[in-house]
């Protein structure tokens, strides 16, 4: 078993987008072992600063795109509105940081392959919660059908 010291810390660099599900995500996050709040970004400096201050985040920037140039970030959390997941995310795998997108994780099949293809190419994670009953409730439907 491994020693909770020897664990290396994740920087969750953080949240895109501020809204109510992000206060959920974050105090859910403090209360995790070897997790840290390091960044949160807004399209408000004085929203990214008022969060960050709420839930001790290190950084507050005021664009995504000064937090994915972040090089000490780990994971992002994206809680941006549903028409906006896929743009953060393949933004976010772009610079090499893995995703946890809220669900809806995209607005259609063709969004998510994209995605999903992205993730691939730069050998990092990306997940929605959608993708959790979606992948279910396909195998359930087709579970018997291969060949």
């Amino acid at each position: 078993m491994t020693n909770q010291s020897e664990v290396k810390t994740i920087n969750w660099g953080g949240i895109i987008g501020l809204g109510n599900i992000a206060n959920k995500f974050a105090s859910d996050l403090l209360t995790i072992p070897n997790t840290k709040l390091y960044a949160v970004a807004s399209r408000s400096q004085e929203k990214a600063d008022l969060f960050a201050d709420k839930y001790d985040a290190t950084h507050a920037y005021n664009s995504y795109e000064a937090l994915v140039k972040d090089k000490n970030i780990d994971a992002v959390y994206i809680a941006t509105p549903h028409a906006l997941h896929k743009e953060n995310t393949l933004l976010c795998l772009e610079h090499g940081i893995a995703v946890l997108c809220e669900k809806p994780f995209a607005m259609d099949a063709n969004e998510v392959s994209s995605m999903i293809a992205k993730a691939k190419e730069k050998k990092r994670v990306t997940h929605g919660s959608t993708l959790d009953i979606l992948f279910t409730t396909l195998s359930i439907c087709f579970k018997g059908t291969e060949k």
